[in-house]
C-alpha cells in the first residue's frame, strides 16, 4: 500500500467511526425518550389501577358501614319499641318515680 492509500484508509476509517459516534449518539437519545415515554406510560398504568383499587376499597367500606348502620339502626327500633311498650304499661308509675324524685330533691 502507499502512503496515499494508507492515508485514505485513515481518513475513511475516521469517517465511518464519527458517524458511527454520531449514531450511536442519536440512537441513545432516542432511548432516552423512548424510556421517558415508557416510564410515564407505566406511571399512569399503576396510577389508574390504584385508582380503581381504591374506589373499589371505598366502594366496599361504604357498603360495609351502611350494613353496619342498618344493624344498629334495627336495633334501635327495637329497643325503641321496647320502651315504648314499657312507657304504655308503666308510664304511670314512671311519672311518678320522676315526679317525687323531682319534688324531693326540692326539699
Amino acid at each position: 500500500m502507499t502512503p496515499v492509500e494508507i492515508l485514505h484508509v485513515i481518513v475513511s476509517t475516521e469517517q465511518l467511526a464519527r458517524s458511527m459516534y454520531a449514531d450511536a449518539r442519536e440512537k441513545q437519545a432516542g432511548l432516552a425518550s423512548y424510556l421517558e415515554q415508557e416510564i410515564a406510560r407505566l406511571r399512569e398504568e399503576i396510577f389508574a389501577a390504584v385508582n380503581a383499587e381504591i374506589a373499589d376499597i371505598e366502594r366496599e367500606e361504604i357498603q360495609r358501614a351502611d350494613k353496619a348502620i342498618a344493624a344498629l339502626d334495627a336495633e334501635l327500633a327495637v329497643k325503641l319499641e321496647h320502651s315504648r311498650s314499657l312507657f304504655e304499661a308503666h308510664g304511670d308509675e314512671f311519672i311518678d318515680r320522676i315526679y317525687h324524685s323531682v319534688v324531693n330533691a326540692d326539699a
